[in-house]
């Protein structure tokens, strides 16, 4: 039973002998000495429970719903640029960058394990993607597919990560455990690691990392939309 759970049991049992004691057996003759006395001991017990309870829902908990209502304004506009980055690890199985990619993030919550796996076998990691770096004023580096990984889906979320849990005292159990499992996950785990794949003509050897990780960003989308989009 949760602390919540425990609260409220707390209060219905204290209305419950505030009622017994006062209405109930406020007629009745004593069954053992000192009975009334005892009973009234904890009737005012339980007056003081609910009179806390009160002073617990105003002070406490409508302070805190207000508080969580502007934490996760930020949280809000953190995740989605998690998830937009996150979610280049799809991105990188589109061959025809105009259409290919719309297509994929159209269906990418159908994805199956085995298609998935398929598409890295035929996209080649040193091919340039759609995304380019500022190097300078003057000049952008056009970025190769496992380039723009390392950079979309390890250090820009790495970098939104530590931003979300700066809030942390705030997010759900549900919120922090996906949020771990994207921070423990074997892709971001690899950071550097991932430029070996500079001699690789396919995505075959990180299949495994890459797909862990897209389920889990699909993890985060869907909880996302069910229990942060509200507060925009």
């Amino acid at each position: 039973m949760n602390s919540k759970k425990k609260i409220l049991l707390g209060l219905y049992i204290s209305i419950l002998i505030v009622f017994l004691v006062n209405f109930i057996f406020a007629e009745t003759n004593e069954l053992f000495i000192y009975g009334a006395e005892i009973g009234e001991i904890f009737s005012n017990l339980s007056l003081a429970y609910i009179a806390s309870y009160i002073f617990y829902r105003i002070v406490v908990v409508e302070r805190e719903k207000e508080i969580r209502k502007t934490v996760y304004k930020s949280v809000n506009q953190l995740t989605k640029k998690l998830l937009f980055n996150g979610f280049y690890i799809i991105d990188v199985l589109a061959e025809n960058e105009k259409q290919g990619r719309k297509e994929i993030h159209k269906r990418r919550k159908t994805i199956s394990e085995s298609e998935y796996k398929e598409l890295c076998k035929k996209i080649n990691p040193n091919s340039l993607s759609r995304f380019s770096e500022q190097i300078n004023q003057l000049e952008l580096k056009n970025n190769t597919k496992i380039e723009s990984i390392h950079i979309q889906c390890v250090k820009s979320v790495k970098n939104y990560l530590e931003k979300i849990y700066t809030f942390l005292p705030y997010l759900e159990d549900e919120n922090i455990e996906i949020l771990n499992e994207i921070r423990d996950s074997e892709l971001i785990g690899m950071d550097n690691q991932l430029f070996f794949a500079r001699t690789n003509t396919d995505f075959k050897v990180f299949e495994n990392y890459m797909y862990d990780y897209f389920k889990i960003i699909l993890k985060l989308e869907n909880y996302y939309e069910s229990k942060i989009k509200s507060f925009a």
